[in-house]
């Protein structure tokens, strides 16, 4: 992030934020910073001023933290940022808009991480906001825990740890998933009707490639499809049925090893229309 913000506007992802905060707060002290270019400027400073507005702000990556006690045990949870992405982006959204606010309070009754949104939105930051973070890690992702030396979980005296380090999609997948991107809608001569949950929303990089992320609603498989049954293995028809939020992973590289290709933030659609839904 810190390489792009320097490539866009010249300056570092902290100084970017910075001025953001400034902007959302009408700070007279915005006029001396420097001038921001990328097109993302109104809709980042659109989200901070509504966090701003509902008195949250920005969750600190838990490696500047202290350990947050939980049940007499100390818990040092590392490497938050992607965690910390998916959280904030939700939580802006549900503040900007009130349908999807509804779907946050709706879901918060079975989706701990949904609750953990809500409880975010309601309450900003604070010591329990921290604690609860933690309580959601440390239950999601129980393989990334790491115990004291002397490897006992009675040990009260020295803290846990729960690095983080991981991208985005691992974050989506085990968070959400009660709250997926779609299902998959088979019909089947044998099987019947039935469904699947799709967590992440798999672009057609071949239009990717072709024609770039302006065609990013192309690249999403909306229609009915000839695909194999998952049950029989006999031939069926799939349809994607999308959800109130979608995860879409944009990796659109033709290989592992394939360098990343560069696409301009402006190339990439402001909103799309699934299943007669608008996405934004």
């Amino acid at each position: 992030m810190n390489a792009m913000s320097l490539g866009f506007n010249d300056q570092t992802i902290k100084t970017y934020i910075d001025t953001m905060f400034l902007r959302a707060a009408k700070s007279p002290l915005d006029k001396a910073r420097p001038p921001i270019y990328t097109f993302v400027q109104l809709d980042v400073a659109h989200f901070m001023k509504k966090i701003y507005e509902k008195k949250a702000v920005l969750l600190l990556n838990g490696n500047i933290r202290p350990a947050i006690p939980i049940n007499g045990i100390h818990y040092l949870v590392l490497n938050t940022c992607p965690f910390d992405t998916i959280i904030q982006i939700l939580a802006a959204s549900g503040m900007d808009n009130s349908a999807y606010e509804a779907f946050i309070d709706v879901s918060s009754s079975f989706s701990p991480a949904m609750k953990f949104i809500q409880y975010f939105m309601k309450n900003g930051v604070c010591v329990d906001t921290y604690r609860e973070r933690t309580r959601l890690i440390i239950n999601t992702f129980p393989d990334k825990m790491k115990l004291p030396d002397n490897n006992t979980k009675a040990d009260k005296l020295y803290p846990h740890t729960v690095d983080m380090y991981t991208g985005t999609a691992d974050v989506w997948t085990k968070c959400f998933e009660s709250t997926p991107s779609g299902y998959n809608s088979y019909n089947c001569e044998k099987c019947g009707l039935y469904s699947t949950p799709q967590s992440t929303v798999w672009l057609n990089l071949k239009v990717i490639w072709e024609h770039g992320f302006n065609h990013l609603q192309d690249a999403i498989p909306s229609d009915w499809k000839s695909t194999q049954c998952i049950k029989c293995h006999s031939q069926c028809t799939l349809k994607q049925k999308y959800t109130n939020h979608l995860f879409i992973e944009a990796d659109a590289r033709p290989g592992p090893s394939d360098k990343p290709a560069k696409h301009m933030l402006s190339d990439f659609p402001r909103t799309i229309t699934l299943n007669c839904s608008i996405y934004r």
